[in-house]
């Protein structure tokens, strides 16, 4: 039986010189499925591509990735208020999720014992 689809040695090697771990995921092709070892790597891949990805989904979604000011200040603005959003709805999220609580008399933020444990 034949093998699925490979990364070429020369990308991994190039990666592996530089000291990067490679994350390239391995492809399937006609009458060559993945084997198991192979799906199992590509979903170990997927779980911080998929963290990272959703992030510059967000960001797409709240203005795109094109910046259309006059100036690199303005254009750093947009951006850092993009950003500043972002964090904000994602400590939201963490906030139901997770049961934080936020005290903002005491300027502080406290995880819940029910976490902690």
């Amino acid at each position: 039986m034949q093998t699925a689809h490979i990364v070429p040695k020369d990308q991994e090697e190039s990666l592996a010189g530089n000291g990067f771990e490679s994350q390239i995921h391995e492809k399937g092709a006609r009458n060559r499925p993945l084997t198991d070892e192979q799906k199992a790597s590509n979903r170990i891949k997927s779980k911080i591509r998929a963290r990272v990805e959703h992030v510059f989904g967000a960001q797409h979604a709240m203005g795109g990735h094109i910046v259309r000011t006059i100036g690199i200040v303005r254009a750093r603005a947009k951006i850092g208020m993009m950003n500043l959003v972002y964090n904000m709805r994602r400590l939201v999220q963490l906030i139901k999720r997770d049961a934080i609580k936020v005290s903002p008399q005491q300027g502080y933020i406290s995880i819940s014992a029910s976490l902690a444990a």
